[in-house]
Protein backbone atom coordinates (compact mmCIF):
# COMPACT_ATOMS: atom_id res chain seq x y z
CA UNK A 1 0.00 0.00 0.00
CA UNK A 2 1.35 3.55 -0.69
CA UNK A 3 1.70 5.72 2.19
CA UNK A 4 1.00 9.61 0.91
CA UNK A 5 1.67 12.16 3.30
CA UNK A 6 -0.03 15.80 3.11
CA UNK A 7 1.40 18.59 4.66
CA UNK A 8 4.26 21.65 4.37
CA UNK A 9 8.12 21.20 3.58
CA UNK A 10 9.86 23.47 4.80
CA UNK A 11 14.18 24.81 4.44
CA UNK A 12 15.99 24.75 7.74
CA UNK A 13 18.75 26.93 8.64
CA UNK A 14 21.01 25.92 11.55
CA UNK A 15 23.94 27.01 13.44
CA UNK A 16 27.20 24.93 13.75
CA UNK A 17 27.19 22.57 16.60
CA UNK A 18 25.57 24.78 19.59
CA UNK A 19 26.55 27.97 18.39
CA UNK A 20 23.59 30.60 18.91
CA UNK A 21 21.83 32.14 15.75
CA UNK A 22 22.95 35.65 17.31
CA UNK A 23 26.71 34.68 17.38
CA UNK A 24 26.52 32.92 13.39
CA UNK A 25 27.63 33.64 10.37
CA UNK A 26 26.71 30.99 8.41
CA UNK A 27 24.05 28.88 8.60
CA UNK A 28 23.62 25.18 7.39
CA UNK A 29 20.78 24.46 4.80
CA UNK A 30 18.60 21.10 4.92
CA UNK A 31 14.96 20.42 4.38
CA UNK A 32 12.76 19.16 6.50
CA UNK A 33 8.71 19.24 8.51
CA UNK A 34 6.77 16.65 9.86
CA UNK A 35 5.16 14.49 6.96
CA UNK A 36 8.11 15.06 4.98
CA UNK A 37 10.23 13.60 7.22
CA UNK A 38 7.58 10.47 7.92
CA UNK A 39 7.29 9.76 3.93
CA UNK A 40 11.12 10.03 4.04
CA UNK A 41 11.53 7.16 6.80
CA UNK A 42 8.92 5.31 5.27
CA UNK A 43 10.65 5.14 2.05
CA UNK A 44 14.33 4.44 3.72
CA UNK A 45 12.68 1.16 5.21
CA UNK A 46 11.53 0.29 1.71
CA UNK A 47 7.63 1.58 1.55
CA UNK A 48 6.21 3.40 -1.62
CA UNK A 49 5.87 6.99 -0.04
CA UNK A 50 4.85 9.55 -1.53
CA UNK A 51 4.53 13.54 -0.36
CA UNK A 52 1.45 16.06 -0.95
CA UNK A 53 2.22 19.28 -0.46
CA UNK A 54 2.59 22.92 -2.92
CA UNK A 55 5.99 24.68 -3.88
CA UNK A 56 7.01 27.33 -5.55
CA UNK A 57 8.30 26.99 -9.34
CA UNK A 58 12.14 28.92 -8.75
CA UNK A 59 15.01 27.23 -7.67
CA UNK A 60 14.28 26.61 -3.85
CA UNK A 61 10.80 25.08 -4.51
CA UNK A 62 12.97 22.57 -7.17
CA UNK A 63 15.51 21.90 -4.23
CA UNK A 64 13.07 21.00 -1.56
CA UNK A 65 11.82 18.48 -4.06
CA UNK A 66 15.26 17.09 -4.97
CA UNK A 67 15.74 16.80 -1.45
CA UNK A 68 12.68 13.90 -0.94
CA UNK A 69 13.74 12.36 -4.60
CA UNK A 70 17.17 11.94 -2.91
CA UNK A 71 15.60 9.50 -0.34
CA UNK A 72 13.31 8.04 -2.65
CA UNK A 73 9.97 9.73 -2.30
CA UNK A 74 7.41 9.80 -4.63
CA UNK A 75 6.97 13.60 -5.42
CA UNK A 76 4.75 13.50 -8.89
CA UNK A 77 1.67 14.92 -6.53
CA UNK A 78 3.20 18.12 -5.96
CA UNK A 79 1.39 21.03 -7.06
CA UNK A 80 3.58 23.91 -7.83
CA UNK A 81 2.77 27.49 -7.59
CA UNK A 82 3.37 30.74 -4.74
CA UNK A 83 6.32 32.69 -4.27
CA UNK A 84 7.71 31.74 -1.25
CA UNK A 85 8.78 28.08 0.48
CA UNK A 86 8.07 28.16 4.52
CA UNK A 87 11.44 27.93 6.90
CA UNK A 88 12.61 27.84 9.95
CA UNK A 89 15.60 28.49 11.90
CA UNK A 90 16.84 25.74 14.43
CA UNK A 91 19.09 26.60 17.45
CA UNK A 92 20.39 23.72 19.84
CA UNK A 93 19.97 23.70 23.17
CA UNK A 94 22.79 22.57 25.46
CA UNK A 95 22.66 21.44 29.32
CA UNK A 96 19.96 23.77 30.73
CA UNK A 97 19.52 26.01 27.78
CA UNK A 98 16.65 24.80 25.33
CA UNK A 99 16.92 24.07 21.84
CA UNK A 100 14.90 27.49 20.12
CA UNK A 101 12.73 26.74 16.68
CA UNK A 102 11.82 30.63 14.79
CA UNK A 103 9.47 30.02 12.21
CA UNK A 104 9.70 31.91 8.95
CA UNK A 105 6.56 30.23 6.95
CA UNK A 106 3.56 32.61 6.53
CA UNK A 107 2.22 33.70 3.41
CA UNK A 108 3.86 30.51 2.02
CA UNK A 109 2.25 28.89 -1.21
CA UNK A 110 1.71 25.69 1.29
CA UNK A 111 -0.27 28.02 3.67
CA UNK A 112 -2.02 29.80 1.02
CA UNK A 113 -3.00 26.80 -1.08
CA UNK A 114 -6.47 26.25 -1.64
CA UNK A 115 -8.59 23.05 -1.34
CA UNK A 116 -9.31 23.09 -5.16
CA UNK A 117 -5.51 23.05 -6.55
CA UNK A 118 -5.65 19.43 -5.19
CA UNK A 119 -7.08 16.39 -7.01
CA UNK A 120 -7.80 14.68 -4.38
CA UNK A 121 -10.22 12.11 -6.08
CA UNK A 122 -7.75 10.81 -8.24
CA UNK A 123 -5.17 10.91 -5.76
CA UNK A 124 -6.71 8.49 -3.34
CA UNK A 125 -8.38 6.20 -6.37
CA UNK A 126 -5.90 3.34 -5.23
CA UNK A 127 -6.49 3.67 -1.80
CA UNK A 128 -3.37 4.92 -0.15
CA UNK A 129 -2.64 5.34 3.37
CA UNK A 130 -2.91 8.95 4.21
CA UNK A 131 -0.76 10.09 6.86
CA UNK A 132 -1.66 14.35 8.27
CA UNK A 133 -0.71 16.41 11.71
CA UNK A 134 -1.72 18.88 13.63
CA UNK A 135 0.74 21.38 12.10
CA UNK A 136 -1.46 21.81 8.74
CA UNK A 137 -5.17 23.28 9.99
CA UNK A 138 -2.70 25.51 12.51
CA UNK A 139 -1.57 27.65 9.61
CA UNK A 140 -4.92 29.25 8.96
CA UNK A 141 -8.46 28.95 7.37
CA UNK A 142 -7.72 27.96 4.68
CA UNK A 143 -5.19 25.01 5.97
CA UNK A 144 -8.17 23.73 8.16
CA UNK A 145 -10.43 23.77 5.21
CA UNK A 146 -7.73 21.98 3.27
CA UNK A 147 -6.97 19.52 6.02
CA UNK A 148 -10.38 18.61 5.81
CA UNK A 149 -11.35 18.56 2.60
CA UNK A 150 -7.78 15.78 2.29
CA UNK A 151 -9.41 13.73 5.11
CA UNK A 152 -12.60 13.46 3.76
CA UNK A 153 -11.99 12.69 0.49
CA UNK A 154 -9.45 10.07 1.59
CA UNK A 155 -12.14 8.55 4.13
CA UNK A 156 -14.82 8.44 1.59
CA UNK A 157 -12.49 6.34 -1.13
CA UNK A 158 -12.02 3.71 1.71
CA UNK A 159 -8.69 5.31 2.74
CA UNK A 160 -6.53 4.63 6.27
CA UNK A 161 -6.06 7.88 7.90
CA UNK A 162 -3.68 8.61 10.74
CA UNK A 163 -3.22 11.53 12.46
CA UNK A 164 -0.54 12.81 14.20
CA UNK A 165 -1.33 15.97 16.89
CA UNK A 166 1.95 17.47 16.29
CA UNK A 167 1.10 20.47 18.40
CA UNK A 168 3.21 23.61 18.01
CA UNK A 169 2.58 26.42 20.75
CA UNK A 170 4.09 29.31 18.33
CA UNK A 171 1.45 28.36 15.50
CA UNK A 172 -1.51 28.54 17.74
CA UNK A 173 -3.16 28.20 21.21
CA UNK A 174 -3.91 24.83 23.46
CA UNK A 175 -7.86 25.90 23.18
CA UNK A 176 -7.67 27.05 19.46
CA UNK A 177 -5.39 23.39 18.55
CA UNK A 178 -8.13 21.87 20.48
CA UNK A 179 -11.17 22.98 19.02
CA UNK A 180 -10.05 22.37 15.53
CA UNK A 181 -8.89 19.10 16.29
CA UNK A 182 -11.75 18.00 17.66
CA UNK A 183 -13.36 18.51 14.41
CA UNK A 184 -10.67 16.63 12.33
CA UNK A 185 -10.72 13.29 14.41
CA UNK A 186 -13.89 11.85 13.33
CA UNK A 187 -11.67 11.28 9.65
CA UNK A 188 -9.49 8.99 11.65
CA UNK A 189 -8.39 5.35 11.85
CA UNK A 190 -4.99 5.84 13.98
CA UNK A 191 -4.25 8.55 16.26
CA UNK A 192 -0.96 9.30 17.23
CA UNK A 193 0.20 11.76 20.13
CA UNK A 194 2.18 12.69 23.39
CA UNK A 195 0.33 12.31 27.50
CA UNK A 196 0.31 15.75 27.52
CA UNK A 197 -0.81 17.00 24.35
CA UNK A 198 -4.25 14.48 24.93
CA UNK A 199 -4.75 16.20 28.87
CA UNK A 200 -4.00 19.49 27.58
CA UNK A 201 -5.27 19.96 24.35
CA UNK A 202 -8.51 17.04 24.01
CA UNK A 203 -9.60 17.39 27.20
CA UNK A 204 -8.79 13.66 28.35
CA UNK A 205 -7.24 14.27 32.22
CA UNK A 206 -6.38 10.93 33.70
CA UNK A 207 -7.54 10.19 37.41
CA UNK A 208 -4.32 8.84 38.46
CA UNK A 209 -2.18 11.67 40.21
CA UNK A 210 1.61 11.82 38.92
CA UNK A 211 3.73 10.73 41.73
CA UNK A 212 6.31 13.63 43.09
CA UNK A 213 9.35 12.06 41.02
CA UNK A 214 7.15 12.40 37.33
CA UNK A 215 7.28 8.86 37.14
CA UNK A 216 5.93 6.73 34.02
CA UNK A 217 2.64 5.60 34.95
CA UNK A 218 1.52 3.26 32.57
CA UNK A 219 -2.09 3.81 33.77
CA UNK A 220 -2.65 6.74 32.64
CA UNK A 221 -1.37 6.60 28.84
CA UNK A 222 -3.82 3.04 29.21
CA UNK A 223 -6.56 5.26 30.46
CA UNK A 224 -6.16 7.91 27.82
CA UNK A 225 -6.11 5.11 25.50
CA UNK A 226 -9.15 3.61 26.25
CA UNK A 227 -11.21 6.75 26.60
CA UNK A 228 -10.25 7.71 22.77
CA UNK A 229 -10.82 4.68 21.43
CA UNK A 230 -14.39 4.62 22.80
CA UNK A 231 -14.95 8.27 21.56
CA UNK A 232 -13.80 8.57 18.05
CA UNK A 233 -13.45 4.51 17.22
CA UNK A 234 -9.83 4.47 16.61
CA UNK A 235 -8.23 1.20 15.40
CA UNK A 236 -5.09 2.60 17.05
CA UNK A 237 -3.64 4.92 19.67
CA UNK A 238 0.06 5.53 19.93
CA UNK A 239 1.32 8.06 22.81
CA UNK A 240 4.60 8.80 23.41
CA UNK A 241 6.04 9.86 27.51
CA UNK A 242 8.86 12.36 27.38
CA UNK A 243 10.94 13.05 30.17
CA UNK A 244 13.59 16.07 29.82
CA UNK A 245 16.56 15.54 31.94
CA UNK A 246 18.50 18.47 29.86
CA UNK A 247 18.68 19.82 26.38
CA UNK A 248 20.78 16.68 25.91
CA UNK A 249 19.53 13.73 27.91
CA UNK A 250 15.84 12.58 27.65
CA UNK A 251 13.46 9.37 28.72
CA UNK A 252 11.15 8.39 26.01
CA UNK A 253 8.86 5.38 26.67
CA UNK A 254 5.99 4.89 24.48
CA UNK A 255 2.39 2.80 24.47
CA UNK A 256 0.36 1.01 21.38
CA UNK A 257 -3.15 1.06 22.05
CA UNK A 258 -6.13 -0.98 20.07
CA UNK A 259 -9.73 -1.70 20.85
CA UNK A 260 -8.14 -5.97 22.62
CA UNK A 261 -4.53 -5.35 23.37
CA UNK A 262 -2.33 -2.63 24.74
CA UNK A 263 1.56 -2.63 24.99
CA UNK A 264 4.23 -0.63 26.37
CA UNK A 265 7.69 -0.15 25.09
CA UNK A 266 11.27 -0.02 27.08
CA UNK A 267 12.32 2.86 28.49
CA UNK A 268 15.51 4.54 26.60
CA UNK A 269 17.65 7.43 28.08
CA UNK A 270 18.91 9.60 25.15
CA UNK A 271 22.11 11.32 24.59
CA UNK A 272 20.72 13.78 21.90
CA UNK A 273 22.67 14.52 18.66
CA UNK A 274 19.23 16.69 17.12
CA UNK A 275 15.90 16.10 18.89
CA UNK A 276 13.94 17.76 15.47
CA UNK A 277 11.80 14.62 13.77
CA UNK A 278 12.12 12.52 16.60
CA UNK A 279 8.60 12.10 17.16
CA UNK A 280 8.00 11.82 12.97
CA UNK A 281 10.36 8.70 12.59
CA UNK A 282 8.12 7.43 15.96
CA UNK A 283 4.72 8.16 13.35
CA UNK A 284 6.55 6.37 10.55
CA UNK A 285 7.34 3.63 13.45
CA UNK A 286 3.60 3.01 13.79
CA UNK A 287 2.58 3.35 10.00
CA UNK A 288 5.08 0.76 8.95
CA UNK A 289 4.44 -1.70 11.68
CA UNK A 290 0.49 -1.67 11.19
CA UNK A 291 1.39 -2.12 7.29
CA UNK A 292 3.26 -5.15 7.86
CA UNK A 293 0.65 -6.84 10.76
CA UNK A 294 3.18 -6.31 13.42
CA UNK A 295 1.38 -6.99 16.70
CA UNK A 296 0.75 -3.85 19.34
CA UNK A 297 4.02 -4.88 21.59
CA UNK A 298 6.68 -5.54 18.44
CA UNK A 299 4.91 -2.47 16.75
CA UNK A 300 5.72 0.02 19.68
CA UNK A 301 8.90 -1.47 20.17
CA UNK A 302 10.00 -0.97 16.95
CA UNK A 303 8.57 2.61 16.44
CA UNK A 304 10.10 3.65 20.11
CA UNK A 305 13.32 2.15 18.79
CA UNK A 306 13.40 4.81 15.21
CA UNK A 307 12.46 8.02 17.52
CA UNK A 308 15.51 6.56 19.58
CA UNK A 309 17.99 6.37 16.79
CA UNK A 310 16.42 9.34 14.78
CA UNK A 311 17.41 12.05 18.29
CA UNK A 312 21.45 10.26 16.85
CA UNK A 313 21.07 11.94 13.28
CA UNK A 314 21.76 15.86 12.17
CA UNK A 315 18.71 17.09 10.33
CA UNK A 316 15.27 16.31 10.19
CA UNK A 317 15.24 13.28 8.64
CA UNK A 318 15.38 9.59 10.17
CA UNK A 319 18.37 8.45 7.96
CA UNK A 320 18.41 5.28 10.14
CA UNK A 321 17.63 1.51 8.44
CA UNK A 322 15.19 -1.14 9.11
CA UNK A 323 17.61 -3.12 10.65
CA UNK A 324 19.25 -0.61 13.03
CA UNK A 325 16.16 -0.44 14.14
CA UNK A 326 15.36 -3.88 14.70
CA UNK A 327 18.97 -4.49 16.18
CA UNK A 328 18.05 -1.64 18.71
CA UNK A 329 14.81 -3.58 19.76
CA UNK A 330 16.59 -6.84 19.69
CA UNK A 331 20.08 -6.82 21.23
CA UNK A 332 19.64 -3.02 22.62
CA UNK A 333 23.84 -2.42 22.04
CA UNK A 334 25.96 0.82 20.69
CA UNK A 335 29.02 -1.59 19.98
CA UNK A 336 30.72 -0.50 17.06
CA UNK A 337 29.62 -2.80 14.16
CA UNK A 338 32.65 -4.54 12.01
Amino acid sequence: MKVITFGEIMLRLSPDGNKRLVQSESLNVTFGGAEANVAVALANWGENSAFLTKLPEHEMGQSAVNSLRKYGVDTSYIVRGGNRIGSYYCEKGASQRPSKVIYDRAGSAFALAKAEEFDFKTIFADKPWLHVTGITPALGADAFDLTLKALTEARNAGCVVSFDVNYRSKLWSKSQAGEVIKKLLPYVNVFIANENQVSEILGIKSPYTPPENDEYQPQTNAYMAEKLIKEYKFDAVALTARRTISSEVNTLRAMLATADQTSFSREYTINIVDRVGSGDAFAAGIIYSLLHGKKPDCAVEFSTAAAVLAHSVEGDYALVSEDEINSLVNFGSAKVQR
